[in-house]
């Protein structure tokens, strides 16, 4: 296992990739913003958002800690920005999820909100 320390030029790309995962997956509603930090746990990155307010901050790791050494970083990356929107992407469920007082009609409508948001993507010609 290694360490990778990333540099400007990752976060940039992170943010490129990001963008275009939020663009693609239809979550425009969302106002989101990006640091460049050490993290204390041993996440590549991490999401935190506000669902009411449809604000989030990403946060990119500085190091990555206890990765393989044959780790392809652009690669990495990419996952990690599509796996931090896809957190993005069910924020609202998530939040109604742990919400004792949800309403199960908005539930469901947000729901079928992400399953057509999904299926735009698979279906969408290239």
């Amino acid at each position: 296992m290694s360490k990778i320390i990333l540099n400007q030029k990752d976060f940039i790309f992170f943010q490129n990739k990001v963008k275009f995962w939020i663009k693609r997956l239809g979550l425009t509603d969302w106002q989101v913003y990006f640091e460049f930090e050490k993290l204390e746990e041993n996440d590549f990155a991490q999401i935190k958002w506000n669902y009411k307010g449809s604000k989030a901050t990403m946060y990119l790791n500085q190091e990555w800690r206890n990765v393989p050494k044959f780790l392809n970083k652009e690669h990495q990356l990419e996952q990690t920005a599509l796996h931090e929107v896809l957190h993005l992407l069910l924020a609202r469920l998530n939040a109604w999820a742990n919400d004792r007082k949800w309403d199960e009609l908005e539930y469901e409508a947000e729901e079928h909100r992400v399953i057509h948001q999904i299926m735009q993507v698979l279906l969408e010609k290239d």
